[in-house]
């Protein structure tokens, strides 16, 4: 999964022939409520295909990236606008 923040899109790759799809989600942190789920794209095209979506990331919120996989846990990655 990757950000791009010109245009504020994330990408979801597969890049497995396994049959399984990978889901992308971007998630934000609320100290009352903890990680919170924004916006999710599942990419169910196959091996060495990419899914997208937008969302307006806002300066100042702590924010992750979250892909998972059918076979391996959930991975994480933390950025910030």
């Amino acid at each position: 999964m990757q950000h791009v923040d010109d245009g504020d899109s994330f990408r979801v790759y597969d890049s497995l022939k396994d049959g399984y799809s990978v889901e992308g989600c971007l998630q934000t942190y609320t100290p009352r409520t903890g990680w919170v789920t924004l916006r999710c794209k599942n990419n169910d095209l196959g091996a060495g295909t990419c899914e997208s979506f937008s969302y307006d990331v806002i300066t100042g919120l702590i924010y992750r990236m979250r892909l998972c996989h059918a076979l391996v846990p959930c991975a994480y990655q933390g950025f910030n606008e």
